[in-house]
C-alpha cells in the first residue's frame, strides 16, 4: 500500500516535470551583423517574407535537420508553426514564387563555422553547444526556450 504515493509522485514528475526535448536555443548571425532583431524580424528572415537584412546583406538561413530537438524549439518559438505548417508554407513558395526552403544540416559546427564566416548567414543552436570559443566567432541575437 505505501507504495502507490510514491508511484504517484513519479508519475506527476514525469508527465508535468521538465521535458527531456526541453531546449534553449540560441540564433546566431555574423559578428558584423548589428541589427536589433525581434522575434518578428527573425520569423521572416527564416520564412521568406523578408530576404535581405536592414543594412542590404542578403539573408542566407540554415535550418536543423527535423529530428533535431532545437529545430522544435525554434518551429514552436520563433517561426509559430508545426513542422507541417512549416513544409507546407514552403511547398507554397516554391510553386508560387520559386523560392527554395532554408538549407539543412545537422553538424553545429558547420553552422558556427558558416556564420562566422559569411555576413548574411543566420541560424540557431542549442545554447550548450556555444561554447567559449564558438560564441567569441558569432553574434547572439536572441535565446529562445521550449
Amino acid at each position: 500500500m505505501k507504495r502507490y504515493p510514491a508511484v504517484l509522485i513519479l508519475l506527476f514528475g514525469l508527465l508535468w516535470g521538465p521535458s527531456v526535448n526541453a531546449v534553449e536555443i540560441a540564433v546566431i548571425a555574423h559578428k558584423s551583423n548589428k541589427e536589433t532583431m525581434t522575434v518578428d524580424d527573425l520569423r521572416n528572415y527564416f520564412t521568406g517574407a523578408r530576404r535581405q537584412f536592414q543594412n542590404g546583406e542578403t539573408v542566407i538561413a540554415i535550418d536543423h535537420v527535423i529530428q533535431s530537438p532545437a529545430r522544435k524549439t525554434f518551429l514552436t518559438r520563433v517561426v509559430e508553426m508545426t513542422e507541417g505548417g512549416w513544409n507546407q508554407h514552403w511547398l507554397q513558395l516554391k510553386s508560387t514564387q520559386g523560392l527554395r526552403r532554408p538549407n539543412q544540416t545537422r553538424s553545429v559546427k558547420f553552422i558556427i563555422k558558416l556564420v562566422s564566416r559569411k555576413a548574411g548567414v543566420i541560424s540557431y543552436v542549442n545554447v550548450n553547444d556555444l561554447d567559449k570559443k564558438a560564441k567569441g566567432k558569432v553574434r547572439v541575437v536572441a535565446t529562445f526556450k521550449n
